[in-house]
């Protein structure tokens, strides 16, 4: 005889609790967003990390650098034999007969930690780890500095773009280059000028110069902007006396590795006239366009954010229009000062063994509040199908790149060193390449379509699982708060943190601010 499950009068029938791992999800995300965004990214990057082949001689050189710091406590390399190295260092003289590599401190005392704990002969995992980690980081730290503009959504899927349809994926996450700090401290710096946190924010600002000199104009342009915009001297001062332990540690790492003051450390030294102006305009050109390197064939979906970007710069507050300010004269003065290698007359290369544009990364995580507005400001013009469309060639692009490896296909040579079609097609015949180039083709095609026609799977998706707007036929990417436009505002102040109202909009204050 069965059991009766029926229970006795007055009581209430009770129901097995079920777990939902939707649900569970969303609480944790809601609770601890930017630590579920940086365990998220952070197990890409470790997995695709480069952990032997084709290593770049830069991220060489600072890991074996930090290792000989960690494990041997010294920057003489001159107990190294070259034929223990895949391919030879940039080793430079230095102080007291020393032989040093002439990479900036940043990199190396990012990895040297790691290396001091595990130990032994040299590798390249600890170097690896320390680059995907501060990496993953800043996209971290990235994602809280946008979701004080935009709702939780938009900042999430402005912080993925960032992620993977960047080179912060396939340069900062895969090697010990100084992008990984660097990119750290950005953001760092940023949330602490959002939490109004002077002090803070100026060491943050102030220590990126360990790991890129030219840094030291993004510290100057905020310290200016913060000037004009507080009207207070007593900010201008804090600011500016915390970025002073930074560039003081700079230059006494250059006079114990080099024996001489210089910002240049390592290198020849930097030209004050730099490349001139013609060759200042080809670099810009072939930042832009160039198959190799053009940032805007390698991220698409910045055409879609250039489209709106002067809506985007009128309707912002004051803060994205500083960072924004202070990424441009970053990245011009990288491709004035520093001296490059031309693929061509007007296409910059930057370098072999990676995939991307690594000259802009900085600027373009500077920029990013106001970029990710104003391509929101597009997507109400364009629809969501050009954005996500763009989005998943920008994703796709840094993916082949991050997965496909020389060291993957079996082969000595790096097929994303370049041109990456060019070098499959090379490689492995014409038929290939254009067959993929073909099915690539015909897959954002369909997806396409399926976005434009409304009640489909695919559009109902693209709102990432959450629950749809009131208007079905609103942008998936819409904003939840309107930020006024401050051309009538004289003395404007900086933004505190954002308090959200319970639909989870950004409160305003009378003046377009944030509050």
């Amino acid at each position: 005889m069965t059991p009766s499950t029926s229970q006795a009068p007055g009581h209430p029938t009770s129901t097995p609790a079920t777990i939902r791992p939707r649900a569970v999800l969303k609480a944790v995300f809601a609770r601890w967003p930017g630590l579920v965004v940086f365990l998220c990214i952070a197990v890409v990057y470790v997995s695709t990390g480069t952990y032997g082949g084709n290593v770049n001689r830069d991220t060489l050189s600072a890991a074996v650098a930090a290792w000989a710091l960690g494990t041997h406590h010294t920057l003489n390399l001159a107990f190294l034999h070259p034929s223990k190295l895949a391919f030879p260092l940039w080793i430079v003289p230095g102080a007291h007969g020393m032989l040093v590599s002439n990479r900036f401190p940043g990199a190396v005392l990012l990895a040297a930690p790691l290396y001091s704990i595990v130990g032994g002969p040299y590798g390249p995992v600890p170097a690896t780890l320390a680059a995907a980690l501060s990496a993953a980081g800043a996209c971290a730290l990235l994602y809280k500095v946008i979701a004080r503009f935009q709702p939780p959504r938009v900042a999430l899927a402005g912080t993925v773009l960032f992620a993977f349809g960047t080179a912060t994926w396939t340069v900062a996450g895969r090697e010990l280059w100084e992008h990984s700090g660097s990119e750290l401290l950005l953001a760092a710096g940023m949330l602490a000028i959002l939490d109004r946190r002077w002090v803070a924010s100026g060491l943050a600002l102030g220590a990126s110069v360990l790991f890129r000199p030219d840094l030291a104009l993004v510290a100057m342009v905020i310290g200016v902007g913060l000037l004009w915009a507080e009207r207070s001297w007593s900010t201008f001062i804090k600011f500016g006396a915390a970025t002073g332990p930074g560039v003081a540690g700079l230059f006494a790492w250059n006079w114990v590795a080099y024996g001489r003051l210089t910002v240049s450390g390592g290198y020849s030294g930097v030209r004050l006239m730099g490349q001139g102006p013609i060759r200042l305009v080809q670099s810009i050109t072939g930042n832009l366009v160039s198959p190799e390197r053009g940032l805007l064939v390698c991220t698409p979906i910045l055409l879609l954010a250039g489209a709106g970007l002067l809506s985007a710069w009128r309707r912002s507050s004051a803060v994205p229009r500083l960072f924004a300010v202070a990424g441009l004269v970053c990245v011009l003065s990288t491709l004035w000062f520093t001296p490059v290698t031309p693929h061509s007359d007007a296409f910059m290369t930057a370098g072999d063994d990676f995939i991307g544009n690594r000259y802009c990364l900085e600027s373009l995580l500077l920029a990013a509040p106001l970029l990710v507005e104003a391509t929101v400001v597009s997507v109400r013009r364009f629809g969501t199908a050009a954005a996500w469309t763009l989005s998943a060639l920008s994703i796709a692009f840094f993916s082949a790149g991050a997965f496909v490896q020389g060291e993957t296909l079996g082969v000595n040579i790096d097929p994303w060193d370049h041109w990456a079609p060019l070098q499959v097609a090379y490689l492995y015949g014409a038929f290939p390449t254009v067959l993929g180039g073909a099915i690539g083709i015909a897959a954002v095609g369909v997806t396409w379509a399926l976005l434009r026609a409304k009640g489909t799977a695919l559009a109902r998706l693209s709102n990432l699982g959450l629950p749809r707007e009131a208007e079905p036929s609103a942008p998936s990417f819409e904003p939840q708060q309107v930020a006024l436009p401050l051309a009538h505002v004289r003395r404007l102040r900086f933004a505190a943190p954002v308090a959200r109202t319970e639909g989870g909009a950004a409160a305003v204050d009378g003046r377009g601010l944030p509050c």
